[in-house]
């Protein structure tokens, strides 16, 4: 019995099967190729040292007052290191009190402007999400 010969993915370097005739290529490169345009993209979760570093001194250094996003890493929708949110990195210039959290006045979770990023109470964020219509809502669970 002839055993099926699969046409391998046109990637070079890749002998996985094909899963997009028109395209001649496997289903990662495929996929890669279709959310970014390239199916040789490499996403880079988190930034290095380095990066983070000239990011965030740019940002502090910035004239905007538009909206300066994390390129990088993001954990829950906010600007992410890694180890720690950028946005209280950005704060931590400012003064701020016992159990402050740091606050987006722009409704932007990846925004690291330091103009739109400042030191509240936990009430007075959840009261300027409410009042923002930005406050998620959790979905009621029930056991049936």
């Amino acid at each position: 019995m002839k055993s099926k010969v699969w046409n391998k993915c046109s990637v070079n370097g890749c002998d996985r099967p094909i899963v997009n005739k028109k395209r001649q290529m496997c289903l990662s490169h495929y996929n890669k190729f279709m959310r970014h345009g390239d199916p040789l993209h490499e996403t880079k979760k988190y930034a290095t040292k380095e990066e983070i570093h000239r990011f965030i001194n740019e940002a502090i250094h910035s004239d905007t007052d538009d909206c300066v996003e994390w390129p990088f890493g993001l954990c829950a929708g906010y600007a992410w290191t890694g180890s720690e949110y950028v946005h209280r990195i950005v704060a931590t210039g400012k003064k701020s009190t016992k159990n402050a959290e740091a606050s987006h006045l722009c409704d932007n979770k990846k925004c690291i402007n330091p103009r739109h990023v400042m030191w509240s109470t936990k009430s007075d964020n959840i009261m300027d999400r409410v009042l923002n219509d930005t406050m998620e809502q959790r979905k009621e669970r029930r056991n049936v």
